[in-house]
């Protein structure tokens, strides 16, 4: 099993826990042809990690009034990010890490463990 399909697995089993005593009460509304909806010429393009409903229009403008800066590393901004999140939920910047997409943030929490245990084993040896 790899790291995605254990996320999206474990994703779904907490979810479907999560959401199971709101099932006997969500119905969806019938309608009179589903065919309607989605066809070949009309399909739902949905994939991991997307929003069914589109971009919101704040999103789009806050894209927008970023490109005129898309050109440059974030090094600046991503030391901001930092500093506001460490004030915001009162910690130091040092205890505060940033990565790109999950899979970065992911190997540096087990590389941390797996040398964390690797210095326990040695120490007890």
């Amino acid at each position: 099993m790899n790291r995605r399909s254990f996320l999206t697995s474990s994703s779904l089993v907490i979810g479907g826990l999560s959401l199971s005593s709101f099932v006997s009460a969500a119905y969806a509304a019938e309608t009179s042809n589903p065919k309607q909806l989605f066809n070949a010429e009309n399909p739902l393009l949905l994939n991991f990690n997307e929003n069914s409903l589109g971009m919101s229009s704040n999103a789009k403008q806050a894209i927008i009034d970023a490109l005129p800066h898309a050109f440059r590393y974030p090094d600046d901004a991503r030391s901001a990010l930092i500093s506001a999140l460490g004030e915001e939920f009162k910690l130091s910047d040092k205890h505060i890490t940033l990565g790109n997409g999950s899979s970065e943030t992911i190997q540096a929490a087990v590389q941390y463990v797996a040398n964390k245990a690797q210095k326990q084993v040695k120490r007890h040896s």
